[in-house]
C-alpha cells in the first residue's frame, strides 16, 4: 500500500513538472528568506541555468543587476509581511544576456497543510513585444493627431452606439462648448440638425455593415443653437473594440461665400430681366410712334 502511495506521488509530481514545462509562463518558488527552491526550465533557460538543481539557494541578486533585483525583492517581502498576492506588477530589467526586456510578474503566498506562510511562488511573463507594440501605436496616434490638428479639422472617437469617447479642441470649438468634459460620452445624434437626421442615421447604418461614409455633408446645432455646416468622413476602426473614427470639416464660410454668390447672381438676373422689361418698353413706344 505503502509502495502504492509512493508510486501515486511520484506520477504526480511528474505530471506536474510536465504542466510546468510546457506553460508559456515562467515559473518559481521560493523560500521564506527569498531564496530559490525550484523554477520550471524556461525560467532555469532564460536566467542561464544548465539544471534545475542549480537554482536552489540562489538569490534574486545572483540572476541580475543589483538594481532590479532589489525591485523584485521588495515584492517578496511585501507578500511576506502582508500574506497578500502581488498581482500583475509591470517591471524593466535586463536579462544575464544584457537584453533588456519587460516582464508581467505574480507572486502569490505560499502557505503549509498548517496555515503557516513558508515562502512564495511567482510567474513571469516577457510581454517586450506587447509593450513595444503599445508604445509604436501611442506614437503613430501622437503623430496621426498631431496631423490632425495641423489641419484645423474636427475628429471624434465613438463607440458603435454613437457616444463620444474622444475628441479634439477643433469639435469643441465648432459646438461652442468650453472643454472637452463637454462633450465626452455624450451622443452625436443630438447634436444633428432635425432636417439631417434621417440622412445622417442612414449614413451610420452603412457605416455599421462595413461602408465608409465620405464626404457627407450635414448641419449640426451648437450649444448656442446656432447651426454650422459640415462635411463628415468616418470609418470603422479596430483597436480591442470595435469604435467609430470621424473626422469633421466645417464648411460655414464656404456655404456662407455660396450663399452670397448665390444672391449675387439671383440679383444679376433679376436686374438684367428688368433692363431687358425696359428695354422692351422702349422698342413698343418707338413703334407706336
Amino acid at each position: 500500500m505503502r509502495k502504492n502511495r509512493e508510486t501515486q506521488f511520484k506520477a504526480d509530481l511528474n505530471t506536474l513538472r510536465l504542466v510546468m514545462d510546457n506553460i508559456p509562463s515562467l515559473v518559481f518558488w521560493k523560500d521564506i528568506n527569498s531564496n530559490f527552491l525550484g523554477c520550471n526550465k524556461k525560467f532555469a533557460l532564460v536566467f542561464g541555468f544548465k539544471s534545475l538543481k542549480s537554482i536552489i539557494g540562489k538569490s534574486t541578486r545572483d540572476l541580475i543587476s543589483l538594481g532590479d533585483a532589489q525591485k523584485l525583492i521588495d515584492m517578496d517581502e511585501e507578500i511576506f509581511s502582508t500574506g497578500l498576492p502581488k498581482l500583475n506588477v509591470i517591471e524593466h530589467i535586463t536579462l544575464p544576456d544584457n537584453k533588456k526586456v519587460w516582464i508581467k510578474i505574480d507572486k502569490m503566498p505560499l502557505y503549509n497543510s498548517k496555515k503557516k506562510l513558508i515562502g512564495l511562488v511567482g510567474l513571469m511573463e516577457d510581454i517586450t513585444a506587447q509593450i513595444t507594440l503599445e508604445e509604436k501605436i501611442k506614437h503613430n496616434s501622437e503623430i496621426y493627431q498631431g496631423l490632425i490638428e495641423a489641419t484645423n479639422t474636427a475628429y471624434i472617437i465613438m463607440d458603435e452606439e454613437l457616444n463620444i469617447k474622444e475628441c479634439n479642441g477643433k469639435f469643441v470649438e465648432i459646438i461652442k462648448g468650453k472643454t472637452p468634459q463637454d462633450v465626452l460620452n455624450n451622443n452625436l445624434r443630438i447634436w444633428v440638425n432635425g432636417a439631417d437626421i434621417k440622412e445622417f442615421d442612414a449614413a451610420i447604418e452603412n457605416l455599421r455593415k462595413g461602408k465608409s461614409i465620405n464626404e457627407l455633408e450635414i448641419k449640426i446645432l451648437t450649444k448656442n443653437n446656432d447651426t454650422v455646416s459640415i462635411i463628415l468622413c468616418a470609418n470603422i476602426i479596430e483597436n480591442g473594440s470595435r469604435k467609430i473614427f470621424c473626422l469633421l470639416r466645417d464648411i460655414s464660410n464656404r456655404k456662407q461665400v455660396e450663399e452670397k454668390r448665390f444672391i449675387l447672381r439671383e440679383k444679376t438676373k433679376d436686374r438684367i430681366k428688368q433692363e431687358i422689361t425696359e428695354m422692351r418698353k422702349e422698342l413698343r413706344k418707338l413703334r407706336v410712334g
